[in-house]
């Protein structure tokens, strides 16, 4: 198992960020705008102290070793249940691959910091990949997650705010 934290400065107040990421247009351009191969909402549903969230990507692989790409492929996509506690602003997910062999938990915060325009975001992910050369899918796993949610914080920050 192999862990990573990431922390990124967002130009917005929390509200409309946590506004943005349960809304299916934000999330169709994001998704689009980091490359994944596909990405589509399965479910979003609000309760009065949670919002549920599930969808199904298939993330780009061209960053992989070939001869591990090859072998993944089949396999690569990932069904993401998500749940966002409204008391306490955090966002749970947990995302499978491979029947369940390789997992991807964590969660996302969001924090005002003096001096800081905007909020400070910071999720915190650990992935197990219990497979055949499981070290390097984790490592290649942390790897494009933290690509993507460095190009996804650019894109927030340029993203049309209505």
């Amino acid at each position: 198992m192999k862990t990573l934290s990431s922390t990124h400065v967002l130009r917005l107040p929390e509200a409309k960020y946590w506004a943005l990421v349960f809304d299916r247009d934000y999330n169709n351009a994001l998704y689009k705008y980091v490359g994944v191969k596909s990405y589509k909402l399965l479910e979003l549903r609000e309760t009065p102290t949670q919002i549920l969230y599930t969808s199904e990507t298939m993330p780009d692989l061209s960053h992989l070793p070939s001869a591990i790409a090859m072998l993944v492929e089949r396999y690569a996509g990932y069904l993401e249940r998500g749940v966002f506690d409204k008391k306490t602003r955090i966002y749970t997910f947990r995302a499978e691959a491979m029947g369940g062999k390789v997992v991807t938990e964590g969660r996302m915060m969001c924090a005002v910091q003096p001096g800081v325009q905007g909020i400070v975001r910071r999720i915190d992910a650990r992935v197990n990949a219990d497979i055949p050369f499981g070290g390097t899918i984790e490592d290649n796993i942390l790897q494009g997650l933290k690509e993507s949610w460095d190009k996804g914080a650019e894109f927030t920050n340029r993203y049309k705010r209505a």
